[in-house]
C-alpha cells in the first residue's frame, strides 16, 4: 500500500504481507520543498504489514495513528523519519531488526506495544546536520525530541532502547524489560532523558549496568511465557479505545489463512513472478555438500515423483502437500532433474489454465551448475576509447594492464559504484572470458546488462545489446557439440547502475 499526500484515513482490518514495505504513506515533494502539509491523521488500524524486507509501516514527515497493528519478520517495524504527533500503540512487532526506528521525530507516544526477539526495540535519534537542499528541514525545527514511552513490553530483544541526541524521552509507567543483552545504548548525551519506574527482570551480575537503577523496579530473571505477557500489554487504555474504528459489517476477512505459509522465506518469485501457492511447485529451499532440500509447495494433494536425473535413488517418493524432501546429488552431475505428478483439488495454474481435481498435473525442477572459470579484468575508458563512438579502441583496452583482474565461478555483479577500489565508479571497461567443456545439447544462454554488452561464443557474436540502457534481459539458444567451446564478454558502464549476469541452462 502506498498514498502520498492523503489525510483523514482509516486503513484497519487488511493484510498486506510479505511486501517490500507493508504500508508506505509519503508526504508528498511538496512538503519536502515548503514543510507545510504532509500526510497527516491518518490511522492504521489491525492490519498484518508483516515479512516485509524493508518496512512493515513506512509515515514520515507526518502525524498519524498506529495502532493495533501485526509486524513480524521486518528490517523495520516502523520506520518514522521526522513524524511528530503521531501514536504508536498496540502493536505486535517480533523478529525485526529494529521495531520502531524514528529519526528528528517530536511529540511521539509509544505505548502498549509488545517487542519480542528483535535485535533493538525502539531507536531514537537525530543527525548532526540536515541536507540543504530540503526545504523541509530548512523551514521547521526538526530537533530529536519529547518522546513518550508508556507499558511497553520487551521480551528478548537484544538492545531494547537506543537513543541518541535526543531531548526529553520519557520512559516510565510500567514498562517490561526480559532477556535483553544491554538495556539502553546511549551514542551521543539525551538531554532531559527519565528511566525510571519500570520493571526490569535482570540477572543479578547485570544489575550495576542498569541506568536510574535505583528508579526502577529491579527482578530477579524468571521464566516468563511470551502469551502472558502479549495478553497483558495490549490491553490498550480508555484514551485508546475511543479512537478504535468497528470492522464493517459486510467486511470479508483480509487475513491469511492460519494454515497458509508465512515468513520471508516464503517470498517465492520464479520465472512467471511471484508465486501464489495455488499451483504446484519444486522449490529448492537448500544445497548444502550435494545434498538438495526441497519445498513441494501447491494446493491440497498428494504428490509422487516419477523421473529423477543426476539425483540418488530416494525412499521419499511420494506423500501429502505440502512437504519438505531431500535428495542427494550423485558424484560428477552437474544436471539435476526432477519430476512431479499431483493429483488433488482443482487449480489455476501460473498461465490461468483451469486443471481439473484428479486429473494428474506434471510439475519439474531442473538444476544446472556446470563450472566455468571466468577470468575477469577491468580497465578505464575515455573519449579516445569510448565505446560508442570508437569500437575498435575500447576492444584493444582488454589487452592492456588491467586496474584489477580476479577469476570467478560466476558472472552475477551488480554495482552502484565502482566494482573495486582501484577501478573508477563511471566510464569502466569489463572484459570477462571462460573456456567450457559442456555435454552435447540444446542451452539457452542468458545476459543481464547494464549498460552496453556484447557476448560471443567461439568467436561468433550471439547477443550485441550495445547502448547505453536500464538493466535489459537478452537470451540466445544455441547447439552445442560435445566439447570445449570459448565465451567472451565486453561490458561497459557509462554511468549510475551496472551489472552483469551470465546464465547458461540446457532445454530438455
Amino acid at each position: 500500500m502506498c498514498y502520498e499526500q492523503s489525510n483523514d484515513n482509516v486503513f484497519a482490518y487488511n493484510s498486506a504481507t510479505h511486501s517490500g514495505d507493508g504500508f508506505f504513506l509519503w508526504a508528498g515533494q511538496s512538503t519536502m520543498d515548503t514543510g507545510e502539509g504532509g500526510c497527516n491523521n491518518n490511522m492504521l488500524y489491525a492490519n498484518d504489514f508483516s515479512h516485509s524486507p524493508t518496512n512493515g509501516v513506512e509515515v514520515t514527515f507526518s502525524s498519524n495513528q498506529i495502532i493495533g497493528n501485526r509486524l513480524d519478520e521486518c528490517t523495520y517495524g516502523v520506520w518514522g523519519g521526522y513524524s511528530y504527533q503521531t501514536l504508536i500503540a498496540g502493536n505486535r512487532i517480533t523478529n525485526c531488526q529494529h521495531g520502531i526506528a524514528i529519526e528528528h521525530g517530536q511529540n511521539n507516544t509509544i505505548a502498549n506495544n509488545y517487542f519480542a526477539d528483535n535485535q533493538t526495540g525502539v531507536w531514537l535519534w537525530q543527525r548532526k546536520e540536515q541536507p540543504t537542499d530540503w526545504g523541509y528541514a530548512q523551514n521547521r525545527d526538526v530537533m530529536s525530541r519529547d518522546y513518550n514511552l508508556w507499558r511497553n513490553a520487551f521480551v528478548s530483544v537484544k538492545t531494547p532502547l537506543k537513543i541518541a541526541g535526543t531531548r526529553k524521552v520519557i520512559i516510565n509507567d510500567n514498562n517490561e524489560f526480559y532477556h535483553f543483552q544491554q538495556l539502553l545504548q546511549e551514542e551521543q548525551p539525551n538531554e532531559n532523558r527519565f528511566l525510571v519506574k519500570n520493571n526490569v527482570y535482570v540477572p543479578e551480575q547485570l544489575t550495576s549496568a542498569i541506568p536510574d537503577r535505583e528508579k526502577n523496579r529491579l527482578i530477579q530473571e524468571a521464566t516468563i511465557t511470551d502469551t502472558t505477557v502479549f495478553e497483558q500489554v495490549l490491553q490498550l487504555p480508555d484514551w485508546v479505545q475511543k479512537k478504535i474504528p468497528a470492522p464493517l459489517p459486510d467486511g470479508l476477512d483480509a487475513s491469511l489463512p492460519k494454515d497458509h505459509p508465512r515468513g520471508r522465506r516464503y517470498m517465492l518469485v520464479n520465472e512467471w513472478g511471484p508465486y501464489n501457492f495455488e499451483y504446484p511447485a519444486i522449490w529448492l529451499r537448500e544445497l548444502k555438500d550435494d545434498l538438495f532440500t526441497f519445498d513441494i509447495m501447491g494446493p491440497k494433494g498428494e504428490w509422487r515423483i516419477i523421473k529423477y536425473d543426476g539425483l540418488e535413488e530416494t525412499s521419499e517418493s511420494s506423500g501429502s502437500m505440502p512437504a519438505t524432501i531431500s535428495l542427494r546429488r550423485k558424484a560428477g552431475s552437474h544436471l539435476v532433474v526432477l519430476e512431479m505428478e499431483f493429483k488433488g483439488k482443482t487449480f489455476v495454474d501460473q498461465w490461468g489454465y483451469f486443471h481439473q481435481s484428479g486429473n494428474p498435473y506434471l510439475f519439474s525442477f531442473q538444476y544446472f551448475d556446470q563450472p566455468f572459470n571466468w577470468q575477469v579484468k577491468w580497465v578505464a575508458y575515455d573519449e579516445s576509447s569510448d565505446p560508442l563512438t570508437n569500437f575498435e579502441a575500447f576492444a584493444a583496452l582488454r589487452k592492456q594492464i588491467p586496474l584489477h583482474a580476479q577469476s570467478t565461478p560466476q558472472l552475477t555483479w551488480r554495482w552502484w559504484g565502482a566494482p573495486h577500489e582501484k577501478v573508477p565508479a563511471d566510464k569502466f571497461a569489463t572484459f570477462a572470458n571462460a573456456t567450457v567443456s559442456a555435454p552435447a545439447g540444446k542451452y539457452r544462454l542468458t545476459v543481464t546488462s547494464d549498460d552496453g554488452l556484447k557476448l560471443y561464443m567461439d568467436g561468433n557474436l550471439l547477443i550485441d545489446h550495445w547502448d547505453i540502457h536500464e538493466p535489459a534481459v537478452d537470451e540466445v539458444i544455441v547447439d552445442l557439440h560435445a566439447g570445449e567451446h570459448k565465451f567472451e564478454i565486453f561490458h561497459f558502464d557509462a554511468g549510475g547502475l551496472a551489472t552483469i549476469d551470465f546464465r547458461m541452462t540446457p532445454i530438455p
